[in-house]
């Protein structure tokens, strides 16, 4: 995302799509193939997902649903290093819990540590503050 063309367009896009095409990124074609290979990484983890779970139902990523809200929001919006941090700092706490208490705790800790960060660090463990001035 940092250091090629296509990670530099779509941040371009993001930050200001206008301007973007202006200097020559085709939005349309890029928007096209970024959703292509978010559907492939899709298609591919739930294929993975229903050889994990031998059976499929409409709930069955809810729990991952709320994981990955969790790993987000401990993150910080916007930092993909945030992210793997959130994530590892989740998958430590559920493990601690499991292994020194109750396994049942362990999906209520995501909820804790969401609960947690808002209240000390709402913009995420590497996210930055951003003021919008209207």
């Amino acid at each position: 995302m940092k250091k090629s063309r296509r990670g530099l367009a779509l941040r371009a896009i993001g930050v200001n799509p206008e301007t973007a095409s202006l200097m020559g990124v085709n939005q349309s074609r890029l928007a096209v193939g970024t959703m292509a290979v978010g559907g492939a990484l899709a298609g591919l983890a739930g294929a993975m997902l229903t050889l994990h779970l031998v059976a499929l139902s409409p709930q069955s990523g809810d729990g991952f649903l709320i994981k990955a809200f969790a790993i987000i929001v401990l993150g910080g919006l916007g930092s993909m290093t945030g992210v793997v941090l959130g994530s590892f700092v989740l998958a430590f706490s559920e493990t601690f819990v499991i292994l020194y208490g109750s396994g049942s705790w362990a999906s209520a800790v995501s909820f804790g540590l969401i609960f947690l960060f808002l209240l000390v660090r709402p913009q995420g463990i590497l996210g930055k503050l951003e003021v919008r001035r209207t």
